[in-house]
């Protein structure tokens, strides 16, 4: 591959500044590729305030706030707003900066801007959407309720990924399938922009994951079903405006995508990779032992969380990150892996202590600015307003939801 250019990235020595080089290179195809040996922090990077600013739900032995269920997603709106999505009454909450609510939207039911389940939560301008039962939900913040972005024609709306930022295009990930023949083989997930009306769409991208096994739920005649072994990475995604930056979490590295598929950017980062020991695997096992002994040794438990050599392979080494997301500035955050046990620990959450999130920033240009640790049984959902915004439990799996200041050095 033709390299047109090399641009040596550095900035000037100072206490907690960026010092370290970053090289950019912009090949014959016009892709700019970041490639970042060290993190640009060499002191002190960005910290996270020790208290809160605000706290919106209600704490254990307290009578004051809502109490919050099962808080799935949280989105930054225009004015240091925030909308949450609580799955336990599918109910979204509109917060004010201060964690006061200004509006409450959903509800259980049947009716407009009801919801049996409310899938996801994303965000475009003052626009709340909603996937729930092949619809998405579109609420107006000072509005409520305006109507369905979707056409009557099904549409897998629970696999909405995320919305452009003119609110005109809808990002889904659909689930294709597999390839191959027999009890594993590979599992397809695309990626694809649809227009408001679902008339129009462009495929981005396609991910695959090999490895996979299928398998029928039992007792039942639904067809196969993907079984993930633990440990496997998968793709993640976040998006800028029109542009999808996605990743697989086997390698460190990112892309950013236009809407019609094209690569316009890579960003790399050196990352040691974090293998998969005994001790890992014997935590798997006491989960399933957990599972079986909450709910009962028999076919559904084993097919829930099977034992490791249910797999013809189980990967060697762990995924190198989680998750994705994109900021008010345009840095993207990128959650460092926790060495969980992967799509089982979102179906059942992990019971052991976790450490403290861990999260590598990188600026819009793409170099690797280094790494923020998050507050203890915090989980890191969206950064707006200086602020860092997500999930707290407690001991007892009280959930409240807090912002931080980020204190940039």
């Amino acid at each position: 591959m033709a390299l047109l250019s090399v641009v040596l990235l550095a900035t000037a020595c100072s206490p907690g500044a960026p010092t370290a080089e970053a090289y950019t290179v912009t090949d014959s195809a016009g892709i700019t590729i970041v490639e970042n040996q060290s993190p640009q922090w060499t002191t002190d990077g960005w910290t996270i305030d020790e208290d809160p600013e605000w706290v919106f739900g209600r704490e254990l032995g307290s009578r004051e706030g809502v109490p919050l269920e099962t808080v799935a997603a949280i989105r930054a709106l225009s004015g240091g707003r925030v909308a949450i999505l609580d799955q336990g009454p599918n109910n979204i909450f509109i917060v004010d900066g201060g964690g006061e609510t200004v509006e409450v939207f959903g509800g259980d039911g049947d009716g407009p801007g009801e919801f049996r389940y409310a899938g996801s939560l994303h965000v475009c301008a003052d626009t709340v959407l909603v996937p729930n039962r092949g619809k998405v939900s579109a609420f107006v913040v000072g509005s409520g309720f305006v109507g369905f972005m979707d056409s009557p024609e099904p549409r897998p709306a629970n696999g909405l990924r995320g919305v452009s930022s003119d609110c005109n295009l809808l990002l889904y990930q659909p689930n294709a399938g597999r390839l191959g023949a027999g009890d594993t083989g590979v599992y397809v997930w695309p990626t694809v922009w649809f227009n408001r009306t679902l008339d129009r769409s462009e495929i981005v991208y396609a991910d695959s994951i090999s490895g996979v096994r299928w398998a029928y739920f039992p007792g039942t005649d639904t067809p196969q079903i993907p079984r993930f072994p633990p440990w496997q990475p998968e793709p993640d995604k976040a998006v800028l405006d029109s542009l999808v930056i996605q990743g697989i979490e086997r390698l460190p590295e990112l892309r950013w995508h236009l809407p019609s598929g094209r690569i316009v950017k890579i960003v790399r980062w050196s990352q040691r990779p974090a293998p998969v020991t005994k001790k890992d695997e014997n935590r798997y096992e006491e989960k399933r032992l957990r599972l079986f002994r909450d709910a009962g040794f028999g076919p559904v438990s084993e097919f829930r969380l099977p034992a490791l050599d249910f797999w013809e392979t189980v990967p060697s080494i762990k995924p190198y990150f989680d998750q994705v997301l994109v900021d008010d500035a345009d840095y993207v955050w990128v959650l460092r892996d926790s060495g969980d046990i992967g799509w089982y620990d979102a179906v059942y959450p992990p019971f052991f202590e976790q450490p403290p999130q861990l999260w590598f920033v990188f600026d819009p240009v793409g170099r690797w600015l280094g790494e923020v640790t998050m507050p203890a049984n915090f989980a890191l959902h969206t950064v707006a307003d200086g602020l860092a915004v997500g999930v707290m439990k407690d001991e007892f799996d009280v959930q409240t939801v807090r912002a931080y200041r980020i204190e940039r050095h």
